[in-house]
């Protein structure tokens, strides 16, 4: 798989199809830095979306291409570190620090 597959097929893992920079180069297994580059490149592509700095985000056409990229995906851990954190608390305090900004 790219790099661009393997942030595409991250994301897609996530179960709010949203993650940060650091849990998606996790779960790609990529520098974050690398990942932070893809992102950018997947963003000119119209694939992904930041409406957050440092949150990143499916568009429909990338929820399309990674729908196809994870179904021939080779098998990957579930149990990432990034993943457990990111679902199990960090997504919810970024979710609930947002929603106090408003």
């Amino acid at each position: 798989m790219t790099r661009d597959e393997r942030l595409l097929t991250a994301l897609a893992r996530m179960e709010d199809m949203s993650a940060s920079t650091v849990a998606l180069a996790d779960l790609a297994s990529l520098p974050e830095r690398t990942a932070r580059h893809g992102l950018r490149a997947l963003i000119g592509q119209g694939l992904v979306w930041c409406p957050v700095r440092g949150l990143w985000q499916l568009t429909p056409a990338g929820r399309e291409l990674a729908a196809s990229l994870t179904s021939a995906a080779e098998p990957h851990r579930e149990d990432s570190l990034a993943r457990m954190l990111w679902r199990d608390g960090l997504g919810a305090l970024l979710k609930h620090s947002r929603d106090d900004e408003r």
